[in-house]
This record gives C-alpha cells, structure tokens and sequence, in this order.
C-alpha cells in the first residue's frame, strides 16, 4: 500500500500524529517536489522530477514511464487508486496509469465528515 498523507492530513507536515500513523505499518518518503503532481509521479515512478519531466502546471506523466501500479498488475495484484485531490486524479496528468481503477473521492476527508 501507498499512502501520501498530504492527500489526507490537515496537521503540520511532520507533526507526532503523522509521524505515528506513519511508523506503525508504513514506510515514510519525503516529497521530491514542492507540489503534488510531480511528487506523486516521483513516487509512482521512483526517479526525480528532472527525470520523468513532470515539473510544471502543462506537464504530464508520460505513458513510456513504467510505474508501480504497471509492475504490481503484472505480478498479479490488484491496483487500486484512491484520492480527494483532483491533481492527482485527473487522468490528463498521467498519474492514473497502471491503476486497474482510479477514483478521486470529493471532501472526503473533511472536518465536517
């Protein structure tokens, strides 16, 4: 499983609460970008922004990337996306690729759930 908790923590980042979510079953990656599509396709793709070229707002991941989902589905899992942010989700950016399904999930993760 992998988890961004930017996607659904409301808490400083590197707060005790994150960090013990975090450590219990998970491992812990820091962000190789200051915003989302570019992370994401950093931790999909296990290379640096520089190298799979998605750094800007017009930027997307390219379909010659083998991502995670890609290589777990040829293993024979299942891969599933879920998300609340619509950077992510968007099937334009390229970071659905691989998945077997991809939902992003509106205000889900709110205080008023």
């Amino acid at each position: 499983m992998a988890l961004s908790t930017s996607e659904i923590w409301n808490g400083p980042a590197g707060s005790e609460d994150e960090r013990r979510v975090t450590s219990r079953s998970l491992l812990a990656l820091e962000a190789e970008a200051n915003w989302t599509v570019p992370s994401h396709a950093s931790l999909f793709v296990g290379l640096l922004p520089n190298q799979h070229g998605t750094v800007g707002f017009a930027e997307r991941l390219g379909q010659s990337f083998l991502t995670l989902a890609e290589i777990l589905r040829e293993h024979g899992y299942e891969t599933v996306g879920l998300n609340e942010n619509p950077w992510v989700g968007e099937p334009s950016r390229g970071l659905t690729q691989g998945f077997d399904r991809f939902a992003t999930i509106e205000n889900y993760f709110t205080e008023d759930a």
